[in-house]
């Protein structure tokens, strides 16, 4: 309203607009709020592209470690299958095997007094047993 009665009054556009929203500041963007310039803007964008690119690597990530998943079953299945004499508590890293687990081996080597080495593989051997599990669930 302020700014219709300015150009009424014979002010030109330019001036009416100066006298209701102020002088340009360089740099800064009007109607977004004091501390917000071209450049803050410009961050956010980059920003929000750098946490969708990153989103899309997890997504892609976990789909791919679910495709290892089910190849791995197919792997014990068909392990399973064509070796039914194998013991699978021989197999290293596979629920209630001789081995030792990683978390173990300090005590064991105390009591023990055995050189026992620690498998860098510790998450790698939960996997094994988890998908052997579910692989010996779908065998049957």
């Amino acid at each position: 309203i302020e700014l219709q009665n300015r150009q009424n009054s014979g002010e030109t556009a330019d001036d009416a607009f100066m006298a209701v929203f102020g002088k340009e500041q360089p740099g800064r963007l009007r109607f977004y709020g004091r501390s917000v310039t071209t450049r803050s803007l410009k961050e956010d964008e980059e920003t929000n592209k750098l946490k969708q690119k990153h989103a899309n690597e997890i997504s892609s990530l976990k789909e791919e470690m679910n495709q290892m998943r089910v190849e791995m079953r197919h792997f014990f299945s068909q392990l399973l299958q064509n070796n039914p004499a194998l013991n699978v508590q021989d197999i290293p890293g596979v629920v209630g095997s001789n081995l030792v687990s990683p978390v173990d081996a300090s005590s064991a080597q105390a009591v023990r007094g055995q050189n026992i080495p620690h498998s860098s593989g510790s998450t790698h051997d939960s996997i094994l047993q988890k998908l052997w599990l579910q692989s010996t669930v779908l065998a049957w």
